[in-house]
């Protein structure tokens, strides 16, 4: 259990090395969560919905996917260090999409025992005790960033302006829907830059000293984020009856937990209270970590209620599950400082 908290807590972190042990009991436990999560996610729906003829399959399927994404990078991230134990580059992990023979070549590759001495991924696992500096941690957090609002800006591009152009949908060049759009391009345009600022040394090196510009760009994309909340939450209480109190929950959810992250956010800013900032981070974790999980249960609800809609909305909502990344970035970012302020509140 305790390696797959550690993959867990160095999410996106591809540097370092992870000995045969650490990458198989991820894969152990691993399946096992899996199989909990999706059991877990199927019986709240099944008790949300009971009496509604619902499709379990689809939301069996969803609440996969969603387990899928959450875990993708991280299990990436272990492969790769796996890689780095027996010397080799993690680029090497890319020979698993050749057919049969790939997969093969891989296995092997990861049931194979590490260098005994360090090689120039780092010291031997075995031998060495683990350091996971703080530049490492924000660097990881960096990455959850970016690959969480490019996917975001990819998703949004296509199923927001090119295929309503295509099909010459002219509710796209809507005044209210326009004006959303562009916020919200607007807030994930500027958490990618954040994204990569923290993948900068020197940016990570400005923000252990205080000086706090990539922080306030990231309390900037957050505000934006909030005012776009409020948008929608109104457009949700417009038409309740028409999309039901499911989404006026979840914009509800998603207001509360941007609020408090902005309040994480400005406590790093203006609070010299290492505590302060711990209790913030960690109330952060909490309500986004809430808001994922109806967010889950949401899009397996709207998903299982599609399937009589054309295949490009089912296809929108399906793809529109990939943006619970956005809140593990978040998660996994507020999470850089609980941690760093717990460790040396125990020292």
């Amino acid at each position: 259990m305790k390696w797959f908290i550690k993959c867990l807590r160095h999410y996106a972190d591809f540097s370092g090395r992870a000995r045969r042990k650490e990458y198989w009991m991820f894969v152990l436990f691993n399946f096992i969560f899996a199989l909990v999560w999706q059991i877990s996610m199927l019986v709240v729906f099944i008790l949300a919905n009971s009496g509604n003829p619902v499709s379990l399959k689809v939301a069996s399927n969803v609440a996969g996917l969603s387990y899928g994404i959450l875990i993708m990078l991280p299990s990436m991230a272990v492969a790769v260090r796996r890689l780095h134990d027996i010397g080799k580059s993690g680029w090497m992990l890319l020979i698993g999409l050749i057919p049969i023979i790939g997969g093969i070549w891989l296995f092997v590759l990861m049931v194979t025992e590490g260098q005994q001495e360090d090689n120039k991924y780092g010291d031997n696992p075995k031998i060495s005790l683990e350091i996971f500096s703080d530049s490492s941690k924000l660097k990881s957090a960096g990455i959850v960033l970016v690959v969480a609002c490019s996917i975001a800006l990819i998703v949004s591009i296509i199923f927001s302006w090119i295929v309503p152009a295509i099909y010459q949908n002219s509710h796209f060049l809507q005044i209210s829907f326009l004006v959303p759009g562009i916020i919200s391009f607007a807030a994930t345009i500027m958490l990618l830059i954040v994204g990569f600022f923290l993948l900068n040394k020197k940016a990570i090196l400005k923000i252990q000293e205080k000086k706090n510009n990539v922080i306030i760009l990231l309390l900037i994309a957050v505000s934006i984020s909030l005012v776009l909340g409020v948008l929608y939450l109104i457009n949700s209480l417009k038409f309740t009856q028409i999309m039901g109190w499911n989404f006026t929950i979840n914009q509800l959810s998603l207001l509360l937990s941007y609020l408090l992250f902005a309040l994480f956010v400005v406590s790093i800013l203006f609070s010299q209270s290492q505590e302060l900032v711990s209790k913030a981070a960690a109330i952060a974790i909490i309500f986004l970590s809430l808001h994922l999980l109806w967010n889950v249960y949401l899009n397996m609800y709207i998903n299982t209620r599609g399937g009589d809609r054309e295949l490009i909305y089912q296809l929108q909502n399906l793809f529109g599950t990939l943006y619970i990344l956005r809140y593990v970035a978040l998660i996994v970012l507020a999470g850089t400082f609980y941690e760093k302020l717990f460790n040396e509140g125990k020292e």
